[in-house]
């Protein structure tokens, strides 16, 4: 263990109260329009180090939306529902349209009629191809 790891355990890097006053007062700005978000490119911006009281606001913009992700989520939800279609037709013998009314009736955000307009594009071809031929 060296220098470093031994202070670091010995005096834990914690938010002192002028952070936490720092931290609250980015938050009362909120209601200017004044976001953490904007202190953030600010900093960034000028290639400047971001502040600590800022970490927490630029942790949660981190865990949060990203452009496309919705785009992103959506091809996936359709992908594993195209998924689920072809396997239950490979499963049961089903119709296409069949399948694709038992799988929508698995799920009340799902029409019926949509998932098989979906299923029936050839986007998904390759992947029912391959589900299907197995």
């Amino acid at each position: 263990m060296d220098h470093f790891e031994k202070n670091i355990k010995r005096n834990p890097i914690t938010q002192d109260d002028r952070d936490r006053l720092l931290q609250k007062d980015y938050e009362n700005l909120k209601d200017g329009g004044y976001t953490a978000r904007l202190a953030i490119w600010a900093y960034a911006e000028v290639d400047e180090p971001i502040p600590n009281e800022l970490k927490p606001f630029l942790r949660e913009l981190l865990l949060g939306n990203f452009r496309g992700k919705k785009q992103k989520n959506t091809a996936n939800k359709w992908l594993d529902l195209i998924k689920e279609v072809a396997f239950h037709i490979n499963k049961t013998g089903d119709t296409n349209e069949d399948a694709c009314e038992y799988v929508a009736s698995l799920y009340d955000e799902i029409n019926a009629d949509t998932l098989y307009g979906e299923y029936k594009r050839g986007k998904y071809r390759k992947i029912k191809d391959q589900i299907l031929n197995s």
